[in-house]
């Protein structure tokens, strides 16, 4: 008898977990579709869901693999989002209330440029320059630029999220330019008060 040995390999993780999690869900909506007419199945609906759930729970992109892809050259897909606002607020203060994330570069009270935090799924890379305008006005220039880390998945997901990623930058440059005109009133205010 000729005793043959198999050798189980284990498909290699190539796809992100955020590209997991949407594989799943789509693969999920592909199954209801494939199973939505009740004498008729759709065959290629019901392939599709079979191929994102597939990716979901191994982890495995076949595709990825014939291309020879891995997860660290996927680096794909960006979405840049420039902006200026003047801030009632000395250059200084307007900096100080800036600083988050990971710092690659800085001069005090002029620019700053950062780095998410590693571990992203959606890389942000930014930079912003405080200009003073006036004796307490500062014109905040900022680009920020977001970088998908998930595959060609995580760049659909990023294109098809992009107006809504400039609404809500926007409106944290509006809330952060708000926030800093109510302080600076304030501490004006406490000032006169002990004048």
């Amino acid at each position: 008898m000729n005793e043959h040995s198999f050798e189980e390999k284990t498909p290699i993780t190539n796809i992100s977990t955020t590209e997991r999690l949407v594989s799943a869900a789509a693969g999920i909506w592909f199954a209801g579709c494939a199973f939505q007419h009740k004498r008729k199945v759709s065959i290629s609906s019901a392939a599709t869901a079979g191929f994102l759930l597939y990716r979901a729970i191994t982890g495995h992109c076949p595709i990825y693999s014939a291309m020879d892809k891995n997860k660290e050259s996927r680096v794909i897909g960006n979405v840049n989002i420039r902006s200026s606002v003047f801030i009632n607020g000395s250059a200084d203060r307007v900096y100080e209330e800036w600083r988050s994330a990971r710092i690659l570069k800085e001069y005090p009270g002029e620019y700053i440029g950062w780095r998410s935090l590693p571990g992203s799924h959606i890389e942000e890379i930014g930079k912003a320059v405080f200009i003073k305008e006036g004796e307490n006005t500062t014109r905040l220039d900022t680009i920020i630029s977001y970088r998908s880390m998930g595959g060609l998945l995580g760049k659909i997901m990023l294109k098809a999220l992009q107006p809504l990623i400039h609404l809500i930058t926007r409106a944290e440059i509006r809330g952060f330019k708000k926030y800093i005109e109510r302080h600076t009133k304030d501490i004006i205010a406490e000032e006169h008060k002990h004048m």
